[in-house]
């Protein structure tokens, strides 16, 4: 979950979405995951990354762009209920 926000996150501050916590503060939670488990944090963002674009072939680039917005807004409020 993390690593696919990081990303998608990246992605929407690349759009000037404006959100309160940026792919800085999901990539730190991903560091903190790897370190707490032994998960390999770059080979998730990677595998991430590779979800989307997937998606973008299969549903056409507007529509997977559009998905990852509201994905990155999503994002945004479950950070918010990590930090409270």
């Amino acid at each position: 979950m993390s690593a696919g926000c990081a990303y998608v996150v990246s992605i929407a501050e690349g759009s000037d979405v404006t959100l309160n916590y940026g792919s800085a503060d999901w990539l730190g939670l991903v560091r903190i995951i790897e370190q707490r488990t032994g998960l390999d944090g770059e080979k998730a963002i990677q595998t991430a990354k590779a979800k989307f674009n997937k998606r973008a072939r299969v549903m056409g680039a507007d529509e997977a762009r559009n998905h990852m917005l509201k994905r990155a807004r999503d994002c945004d409020r479950e950070m918010a209920v990590i930090q409270s």
